[in-house]
């Protein structure tokens, strides 16, 4: 009985093998065909390489029908690089940088578009598309695609010429939370924050105030209840002067309390410099300052730190590089930084972050992040040592001399290079 019973299981196996032989046979063959119409159209209009993470690739596949999408810079006539910046009014400026590849090298050109703070998701989309759309133009006009092309032209609007009744000010208020439980473990937290920005070419003003809370009620199987809080509040001013294009003077202060950094209140004022070596003008696609502070901190600490100091007063000196360039091949941020408190050499903090994103070769792209640093200015550190319950839930920082944190990632895509087709079935 039980052969019977596996030849009938083997019988229905191959059955199940036949038939799915069939199906990617019948699949592989409309695939050669549709490759071979694929490939067919590649002379209508040109090859294009869109680099932007966060676009929406099928709703630009969708509108721009008329090129040729491809996955590789290096087959591509034309790559596409956007850029974003945040603006004063809390919107955002995109800036997209064509360059012309293989039949049209040196045909470059540079094009903007801006959103305002209260716009939709696709409302940015629509303004990018719309960019994109008008920056392929001039590489479509030389391929066969041209005659299928037509144009539309839409009165403008009268335009509002009443005067900014808020004199470039920026107002923003904001509450989030979040709950989850079970029946052993509950979490809340909430966070609340309001902001008032003024930005123009000469001046950069912000104010901003913060609170947010996060409650975690642990309960053990004896009955017994843990709670774990972690606070943070804030007020913070910071004033931008611009004197150049490339020197900048400005000044901060904040005030703050932290239960996770031992101080219910910290005071702190810092007049700062800095310095670009690239225009301010050309920020989107490249930067290289240099950020010196000197300040005044005021402690009031929650519990007595491990120098036996309930309140004291701390001067200090900062200095940062901040160097990042966006290019066809990818991008780097670099960011080093200097830390010392001036009553004592000794303690101070040396930093390291660095972003990199390189499109290696065809389909070969590489992802690396690097966060390190060397820590001796731990002043505001406990002198109780902290409960196996507050080291595990984080409710306090920890002795340290360094931090450091590693990201990779790698990827290779290989197969047809034309992906112009959208599909959003399942």
């Amino acid at each position: 009985m039980r052969l019977i019973k596996n030849i009938a299981l083997l019988n229905s196996l191959k059955r199940l093998v036949l038939v799915m032989g069939v199906l990617f046979a019948v699949a592989s063959a409309g695939s050669a065909q549709e490759e071979s119409i694929e490939t067919d159209t590649t002379n209508l209009g040109p090859k294009v390489y869109v680099d932007c993470g966060y676009c929406d690739m099928n709703f630009i596949r969708q509108n721009i029908s008329y090129v040729n999408y491809v996955r590789d810079r290096k087959v591509a006539d034309v790559q596409v690089l956007y850029v974003s910046q945040r603006t004063g009014s809390g919107g955002n400026e995109y800036q997209l940088t064509f360059t012309g590849l293989n039949r049209f090298a040196g045909q470059n050109d540079t094009l903007k578009c801006t959103t305002e703070s209260n716009a939709t998701n696709d409302d940015r989309r629509e303004a990018r598309l719309s960019v994109l759309t008008l920056g392929l133009m001039k590489y479509v006009a030389h391929t066969p695609a041209r005659k299928y092309i037509t144009f539309d032209f839409e009165e403008a609007e009268e335009n509002d010429t009443s005067e900014n009744k808020w004199n470039n000010w920026v107002y923003r208020a904001g509450i989030y939370g979040s709950l989850s439980a079970q029946e052993q473990r509950q979490q809340t937290y909430i966070d609340v924050d309001i902001s008032a920005n003024k930005v123009t070419e000469e001046w950069k003003i912000g104010f901003s105030a913060e609170y947010s809370s996060n409650q975690s009620i642990y309960k053990y199987d004896d009955g017994e209840v843990y709670i774990a809080t972690n606070n943070f509040s804030a007020i913070r001013n910071s004033v931008v002067k611009s004197l150049t294009d490339h020197w900048s003077f400005g000044s901060y202060v904040g005030a703050y309390n932290s239960t996770y950094n031992n101080y219910s209140l910290n005071v702190s004022v810092s007049p700062q410099v800095e310095f670009n070596i690239y225009p301010y003008s050309e920020s989107a696609k490249r930067s290289f300052k240099f950020i010196y502070r000197i300040g005044y901190n005021y402690y009031d600490y929650l519990e007595t730190t491990i120098y036996d100091k309930d309140r004291e007063i701390l001067l200090f000196n900062s200095i940062q590089a901040r160097y990042s360039i966006q290019t066809n091949w990818g991008g780097i941020y670099l960011a080093p930084s200097y830390f010392v408190y001036l009553h004592d050499p000794s303690k101070f903090e040396v930093s390291f972050f660095s972003d990199f994103e390189f499109n290696i070769t065809k389909g070969l792209s590489l992802d690396l992040r690097l966060n390190s640093a060397i820590i001796r200015n731990q002043l505001k550190l406990p002198k109780e040592e902290a409960t196996a319950e507050e080291i595990l839930l984080q409710q306090q920082r920890l002795a340290t001399g360094y931090e450091f944190g590693f990201d990779v990632g790698i990827s290779y895509t290989f197969g047809s290079i034309y992906n112009s087709v959208v599909n959003p079935r399942f």
